[in-house]
């Protein structure tokens, strides 16, 4: 919260939907995902603290399951 108080509004790093220009041929390929969402109460002396772990699984070959990412890799991923 300490950074949050910090924070100075800059609007200069938003990109406008119109100065995007998108090729014709552009395809995309639609692939099956499941989210398993895992929550979880953290307590601490005073507060408690809802904890919500994502995993993302894609599933293969519809019999197996590969575990893509967790929520810390996903939180690890630099923006």
């Amino acid at each position: 919260m300490f950074m949050l108080k910090k924070y100075h509004k800059n609007e200069d790093y938003i990109v406008k939907r119109d100065s995007i220009v998108l090729d014709k041929d552009l395809h995309y390929e639609e692939d099956s995902v499941q989210l398993r969402f895992l929550i979880e109460m953290l307590e601490l002396r005073t507060n408690e603290i809802k904890l919500v772990k994502i995993q993302v699984l894609r599933i293969i070959n519809r019999r197996s399951i590969e575990i893509i990412s967790s929520a810390r890799q996903l939180l690890a991923r630099p923006p």
